[in-house]
């Protein structure tokens, strides 16, 4: 199951599009949507069933067996951090497949429009309660076994043996993404930060393109913690994160330096791109309101320093020196101010 809600089959190819087949599952036309929620599918002639054209390459028209593969519960309702509804009857008990309530009857007749259906099945995938992630799908072959309630069994233990593979799978990608991120604003990490800089600064002298740096550093954020608490503290700098992401580039590396300082590379920009990219940064932090239920508007404001290097031509421990040094003259020179450090 893919994270926009799609099962993809990596071994068949939608007809169309030439990419791996992906079936959405708040489709109530599919057949392998409503398995996965439902359940356990044996059935001699799949083809009879309601079913999406595309399927056909999946089910075969054979017996075939379907088999939602389930991950292992670690968490009740009630534990889930994603969900507030303490309305729902499933909130203090365990596996009571709450998703059954929450889509439509209609959907598993296969009626009604399916984006009707979208928000509801999404919202399934995202809790932590919710077990299924993936769809075992066996079906005969031409001169092979055929599909049985009896060989069914062992197929089910496999089904079990493939959660397991999956929770193994999901942990290590976990793993993978809080090695290179922070924490709190989902930014790269300081030693992320390093690596992708030696990366950039290389393919700077490889192609001769110009490359930018700017160190973000929030004013007076000490002072900020102290009057409204460390939580108001954390909840500014995720939204500092936000607002970097929404002045950057697509193919900009933005990451927390550390504590309340920023860092901003930007490939293939001229110092006067660099430049227009602080100002923004500083014009939408200044601008914002971090508490916002507050009697008045609650402002911070960030000093920002700028290097560019032509090709590449410095060391990453001199650029993010020279971007700091800017940055510090921005603070001492009144803060809320962009600086910028030439070359020489």
């Amino acid at each position: 199951v893919s994270d926009d809600g799609f099962l993809v089959f990596q071994g068949e190819t939608d007809p169309l599009s030439g990419s791996p087949l992906r079936i959405p599952l708040w489709h109530p036309g599919s057949l392998l949507a409503r398995t996965f929620w439902s359940g356990n599918l044996l059935h001699r002639s799949p083809r009879e069933l309601p079913h999406l054209p595309e399927e056909e390459s999946i089910i075969g028209s054979s017996p075939v067996l379907c088999l939602p593969v389930m991950r292992n519960l670690k968490v009740r309702c009630v534990e889930a951090k994603n969900c507030v509804d303490r309305t729902c009857p499933s909130y203090y008990s365990e596996n009571l497949k709450c998703w059954l309530r929450n889509i439509p009857p209609e959907f598993f007749t296969g009626g009604g429009n399916p984006e009707i259906y979208r928000e509801s099945v999404t919202a399934c995938l995202r809790c932590d309660v919710f077990p299924s992630a993936a769809l075992l799908v066996v079906r005969s072959v031409e001169n092979g076994k055929v599909v049985t309630r009896e060989n069914a069994v062992p197929i089910s233990n496999l089904a079990s043996e493939a959660g397991l593979a999956l929770e193994v799978v999901s942990l290590y990608d976990s793993m993978k993404i809080m090695a290179v991120t922070d924490g709190l604003t989902g930014l790269y990490n300081h030693r992320e930060f390093y690596q992708s800089l030696r990366r950039e600064l290389e393919r700077a002298r490889r192609y001769r393109h110009t490359l930018s740096l700017l160190m973000i550093d929030v004013d007076d954020f000490k002072r900020f913690n102290d009057r409204f608490g460390h939580p108001a503290g954390d909840f500014a700098l995720l939204k500092i994160a936000e607002l970097l992401r929404k002045c950057a580039r697509t193919t900009d590396i933005i990451a927390r330096y550390g504590g309340e300082e920023f860092a901003l590379i930007l490939p293939e920009s001229t110092p006067g791109g660099a430049l227009m990219v602080a100002e923004r940064i500083k014009s939408e932090v200044a601008g914002h309101n971090f508490i916002p239920k507050a009697e008045y508007s609650v402002h911070l404001t960030v000093s920002i320093g700028i290097y560019s290097s032509a090709n590449g031509d410095v060391s990453e421990d001199q650029i993010v020196s020279l971007a700091d040094e800017a940055s510090y003259v921005a603070k001492k020179s009144g803060k809320n101010q962009v600086v910028v450090k030439a070359p020489g």
